[in-house]
């Protein structure tokens, strides 16, 4: 933690080597953060779910099915966000949702996250 000492104009850190020091630890920080990984990291329903699951909920259409449905949109929107595709384009939820049930249908073991990225190779979009 830096001391900061009064001074006539306001407060003025002690360290006057601190600011260049933390720019740098976060310059490197950011760099690594860059760096491709060995394997993707996921989060919420897509890394468990497999498509079975989907079906499942789907069929039910209630809460489950609203949440996988948002989970795949948004791992879709992300995609388009963090790299040169655009998957979403030209196609609404409803055309995802029903995309995503006949390749659930056909691949119930599959995990929603694999089914996902299935969706992007077939419709990059750019």
């Amino acid at each position: 933690m830096v001391a900061f000492q009064a001074a006539a104009g306001g407060a003025s850190p002690r360290c006057s080597s601190c600011l260049p020091r933390a720019l740098s630890i976060m310059i490197g920080l950011m760099a690594l953060t860059a760096l491709p990984s060995a394997a993707e990291t996921f989060a919420g329903v897509g890394i468990d779910y497999s498509c079975e699951r989907w079906t499942a909920d789907r069929r039910h259409d209630g809460v489950a099915a609203r949440q996988d449905e948002q989970w795949v949109l948004g791992y879709l929107s992300a995609v388009a966000d963090w790299s040169d595709l655009d998957p979403l384009h030209g196609i609404d939820g409803q055309g995802v949702w029903v995309w995503m049930d006949n390749y659930c249908q056909a691949n119930p073991l599959v995990r929603i996250t694999e089914a996902a990225s299935a969706f992007v190779r077939d419709h990059p979009g750019k």
